[in-house]
């Protein structure tokens, strides 16, 4: 059974995350399209998660707490990679 990580994840990786843009789309009513969180683009997952400036602070964030010193991942595909890579033993993380 997934669990809500998971299932958020998922639903990334298939561009069904309920932000602003997907609600107008299926013809929800919004105020603005705008992120919330920044009032700068309309709420894409692409944005929300990589290049809205609060999101680039939130990861920042999370990645000193976990101890990653990378460079940012600016994709779903390659931000899950990124993960997926971390966690490799040195044999399997080997480009």
């Amino acid at each position: 059974m997934a669990g809500p990580a998971q299932v958020c994840a998922w639903r990334v990786l298939l561009g069904k995350l309920p932000t602003r843009v997907n609600l107008v789309r299926r013809q929800v009513e919004m105020p603005s399209m705008l992120c919330p969180l920044c009032n700068n683009e309309d709420e894409t997952i692409q944005h929300v998660l990589f290049e809205c400036i609060v999101a680039q602070k939130m990861w920042d964030n999370c990645n000193i707490w976990i101890g990653i010193y990378s460079v940012r991942p600016n994709t779903t595909g390659s931000h899950f990679t990124s993960f997926y890579l971390t966690w490799c033993n040195k044999k399997v993380n080997v480009v």
